[in-house]
């Protein structure tokens, strides 16, 4: 068996408790962006490190 390479919790943690990664969307360049936007990404990015 594998072992955990990230832990979803910390990470999701980390992004949105620590560096407040939604206050990115008060700028312009990030204004299109959303929660769900940062976890889809979130989600993929973590699907690929586990490859």
């Amino acid at each position: 068996m594998a072992t955990k390479f990230v832990s979803e919790r910390n990470i999701k943690f980390l992004l949105y408790e620590v560096f407040d990664v939604e206050s990115l969307t008060k700028y312009e360049y990030y204004q299109e962006h959303n929660r769900k936007m940062f976890e889809i990404v979130r989600h993929l990015r973590i699907q690929n490190a586990r490859r």
